[in-house]
Order: structure tokens, then sequence, then C-alpha cells
């Protein structure tokens, strides 16, 4: 049993559909089913299918994503699929010719599964175990229960949200008022942030949403997509380790999409300082200057020279990485330093692994992201929920010669596989937050799961009041299971009777430093002081603004006296933090 298990796993009884919440169900990136057509559309790959005598490629409304037969023809479909990039706006378009429009918007098989075999034989469940619950509760497709896929290449601001207000503008009328529960998973966080903080007003939110439960967001972003932009490694294409798709594909598609830059590492959730990629090796010899993501050799030759002169006037004075485009760099990098790279990129410089003009077509919709409040809190009562106990990469490099290979894993931290816990847990610190919960599942498991199948019927039963009231009502709890409610820390009811509870904590600090640790609450025979001396922890760590056992002993002191809450004291133990009450 999971440490939350003892919060999710309650009892749903039958109810009228009458007192049913409409639901909305929100996918991530790749995870809805998109249709393409083209007409007279300049795609030269595609030639084999094209009937006509100028080359252009006309094709009735097909499934592009994500059929496996359309994968036998891999650069023709990613030739359909990548975008042009359209200078004036500064966004990526579809080709000209090209229509890709998602499955079923509003319904419910445009995400129930990600991938089909043939045009209507779906395989790879998504929201196919989710939906099916549902529905055994009485929820019905297009009357309580509502799909919104998008096609995932767009930045967020290219969506259109018209149709998704007016989609949930009726579901709330059709269903007598009752307000939606809006249920994200990865990306999908993203586009949710975007509307509700960007596209739509207090009083609207007030009115439509009952609350917002985000799922393994990438919040801070997700290290997995650079590769996929980089190099074309990409797991969800992987059989047993072994890519299936060509990774030449892969890339061409993700550096010509929207979807690079909000899914890039951010640092606006917390230190994200770590480094991202290194090819490793200090100055570069033969082997590493011979490292291509496209060269020519003239342009080696021209790199090599640049490379050569820098080297002789700056000798002793930077290391290549410094050199290479890191912050505080004493010279302007050589013309081909983009191209043939050898060094530590992070979330500031990894763009310089791009050829020309992916590179620059990328970075004009990176700096864009900062403006799009995708990692704001939304202003609705919102229910956090991420994954737990499997590495997630927090730095890979190349050893290759080239970065058309898979990356290596040179270290990890905790998370769900594919988004890390820091970036994924960053809706915990929101005000509106109501109910923070980690499980240990995979990425794309965490649908699937128990917890959060049975905490999506229960607000959809019951509402955010009393779905939450409920899933910490006293006999929920045991010794051991987690909580964390950073925006109301009233914990007194929910832990009497108890001895100890353990908490993660992630709190920020003045200094916007951030401690990741478990605060251990022992009560000793006091059971009634417990929340109160928790709540002081809590106040005395964000006031001391210091990791020294001393200094947060006497703070917490301090409080505990001023609030007359009777306490021993607290102490730190390796990972952990020890109230004693």
């Amino acid at each position: 049993m999971g440490p939350v298990h003892a919060l999710l796993l309650l009892a749903l009884g039958a109810v009228g559909t009458a007192s049913l919440q409409p639901i909305f169900l929100v996918p991530g990136v790749g995870g809805s089913s998109l249709w393409a057509e083209t007409k007279d559309a300049e795609v030269p790959e595609c030639a084999e299918w094209s009937r006509k005598p100028n080359g252009k490629y006309t094709r009735e409304k097909h499934r592009i994503w994500l059929s496996f037969y359309e994968l036998l023809w891999p650069t023709c479909w990613s030739a359909v699929l990548e975008m042009d990039f359209n200078k004036s706006s500064s966004q990526f378009e579809s080709k000209k010719g090209v229509f890709v429009e998602p499955d079923n918007f509003g319904g419910l098989s445009g995400l129930s599964h990600i991938g089909h075999l043939t045009k209507n034989t779906p395989v790879v469940a998504e929201f196919a175990k989710l939906i099916e619950n549902l529905q055994e509760k009485g929820y019905e497709e297009g009357k309580t229960l509502f799909g919104i896929p998008y096609d995932f290449r767009l930045a967020p601001q290219q969506i259109d949200w018209e149709r998704v207000k007016k989609l949930a503008e009726d579901a709330v009328q059709k269903n007598g008022g009752k307000r939606l529960v809006w249920v994200a998973h990865s990306m999908g966080n993203l586009m949710s942030t975007y509307i509700f903080n960007n596209v739509v007003s207090k009083a609207w939110k007030d009115k439509h949403i009952e609350v917002f439960l985000s799922a393994a967001a990438p919040y801070g972003g997700a290290l997995y997509a650079l590769p996929a932009v980089i190099s074309g490694d990409m797991e969800m294409f992987k059989v047993k380790g072994v890519q299936m798709v060509k990774r030449s594909a892969v890339r061409r598609v993700n550096r010509n999409a929207g979807t690079a830059s909000i899914l890039a590492l951010r640092e606006s959730v917390g230190p994200l300082s770590f480094s991202l990629f290194g090819v490793r090796g200090g100055l570069p010899s033969r082997s590493s200057r011979d490292l291509k993501t496209g060269a020519t050799e003239e342009e080696e030759e021209k790199f090599e020279d640049e490379m050569n002169e820098m080297i002789q006037r700056f000798a002793g004075e930077s290391d290549f990485n410094s050199i290479a485009g890191v912050p505080g760099a004493p010279l302007k990098p050589p013309s081909l330093m983009g191209r043939n790279l050898t060094g530590t990129y992070t979330a500031q410089n990894w763009t310089l692994l791009l050829p020309q003009p992916e590179r620059s077509n990328i970075e004009a919709t990176l700096s864009q992201v900062p403006d799009l409040k995708l990692d704001e809190d939304p202003g609705i009562p919102s229910i956090c929920v991420w994954g737990t106990g499997l590495k997630v990469p927090s730095a890979v490099g190349w050893a290759e010669k080239s970065l058309n290979a898979e990356p290596e894993v040179l270290s990890s931290t905790d998370g769900d596989g594919t988004v890390a816990v820091q970036s994924a847990s960053a809706c915990s610190n929101w005000k509106s937050n109501r109910l923070s919960v980690s499980v240990k599942s995979e990425h794309l498991e965490l649908l699937f799961s128990s917890d959060l199948q049975k905490a999506v019927g229960l607000l959809g039963e019951k509402g955010v009041d009393q779905a939450v009231k409920e899933m910490k009502k006293k006999g929920n709890l045991k010794e051991g299971d987690v909580l964390i409610e950073l925006s109301r820390q009233k914990l007194r009811g929910p832990l009497s009777g108890l001895t100890q509870v353990t908490v993660p904590l992630r709190l920020n600090r003045p200094s916007n430093d951030m401690i990741s640790s478990n605060a251990t609450i022992s009560s000793g025979s006091r059971t009634e002081n417990i929340g109160e001396a928790f709540e002081v922890y809590l106040e005395a760590t964000k006031a001391s603004r210091s990791e020294d056992e001393e200094t947060l002993r006497r703070e917490f002191e301090r409080l505990a006296a001023e609030k007359g809450v009777q306490a021993e004291g607290v102490k730190r133990e390796e990972k952990e933090v020890v109230v004693v009450v």
C-alpha cells in the first residue's frame, strides 16, 4: 500500500447522475489523437503518396497521431507533422496545405488511448481506465464527461480557447449550474494554467470551475523533452530500449513545434541550476571536435581554425566549458559553436547544441514563455498530485561523436520516470492549493492508479470541499501516512490520537532557496498538541532563514512560548526534522 492510499482509498457509493459534477479531461503532450489532411501540400518526402504530376501531396483525412501504420513511412510522417516557423508572429504553424485537428473534441475517443494499430483499433491506454471507472459511476460522454484533446504541437496561445470556453459554459449549464472538475495530466496542466491565467476572468472561473486537479505536471519543465529536440531520442518510441522510429524523424518533429519551448527546463519554480547536458571532456580533442549535428567538412575546418586561435589567445584564462557559452565567458564563441560543441549545458544555454535556423526559432519561442504564466497559481481550488519513486535524469551526456545517438544518463533525481518531483510538485506551493498528494507511480501509470481514480470520482460526486474533508477526516489517516497541505496547516483534527506522522516538506524560503525534507512529528503523550507544534515548526523554518539546527531550535522555542504551545524542541536527523511535543 502506497503512502497516500489511506487518504484516497475511500468507498464510493452509487449516486444518481443528477448529483455529479461534470468533468473535463485534458491530456498531455502526445496524449491527443490527431487527424491530418493535405491539399496540394509541398511535402516532397511524401512523393510516393502523391498522385499529381506537380508532385504536390494531397491525401484525405487520416490519423497522423498516433498511427503505427503511418510510422512505416517515418520520413513522410514527420514531414507532415513538422511545422514552419512564421517570423512575423514568432510562432510555428502547419505547412501550407497541411491541416491538423484533434480527434473528437468534447468526446472521449481522442484521449482514451495514445495510439492505434489501424484506423479503428486503439492500443496503449491513456485515460481509458479512468473513463471506464467514471462511466460505471454514471458519467456519460458529452453530458457529464468531456475530453479536451488539442494539437499539442502548438504553443498554448495558439489553441482555440474560445471553443474550450464554450464547451465549459455549455457543460455547466446543462448540469444545472454544477461546476467543472478539471483534471489535467502532464503538459495538459500547462495548457490549463494558460487558459486560467490568461484567457478567462476570475468571475468566469468562480462560476464554471469547482476544482483543478493537477497530475504529473511539468511546471518546471522536463528534461526528457530536450533529448527529443537535440537528438531525436524519445522513450515512447522504444521497445525494450530500442527506438523503433528513426531519430531523424523524431528530431524533425520536435525541433519544429511549439512544444519544445514550454517543456524546456526553467528556473521559475525552484533551483534548476544542475547540468543538463555534457559531452564529456575538457578542452576539445580531435575526436570531440568531430561531434556533428550536420556540419559540412568546410564548416568543420573553419571551426577547428577558430578553436585553435581561441585556445592560443586565451590559454589558461578559461576552461572550454565557459568558452562554450556558459555565463561569464571571456569572449564571443566561434560562429559554429552552435553546431560543434563539447562542454556542459544548462537550462540557460542548451539551444547552443542546435543548428540554425532551428536554434533561433526555438529561442524566439522560449523568450515568450515567461509571459504565459504557466506555473502561476490559477486562483481556483487546486489539488496537486505527483509521482515518486522512479529516477528522472537530471543530467545526460553523449559519449558518441554524433548527437544522433541515445544519450547517457549521468545523474538522476526522484520523480515519476519522466517529470521530477521538484517540477511536478510546484503546485503544492500555490495559495489556492487545497491538498497535495504524492503517489509512488510512473508518469502515465499515475492515470491508472486507484489513488487518482478514486480522488477524481470523489471530487465529481462530492465537490471539492466535501471531498477534501473526507480525504482527511479522522480514520483515513494512520501512523506513517503522508499529508501535505501547505496553504492550510490546520492539522489538529486529522492528527488527533496519533503518535507519529511523517510529512514531506517543500518550503519556499525568503532567499528563494527550497527545503525538501521530511518532518517526523512525535507526540509522546500530548497528542492534542501535535498539529499546533507542526504549525510552529513551519513558521520557525520560514522565519529562521537558515538550515542551522541551533538557529532553528531557538526560533522554534521562541514561537512556541509566544503562542503558548507546549513543545520540548526540534532537531534534525539527516534528512528528517523531528518535532517533539
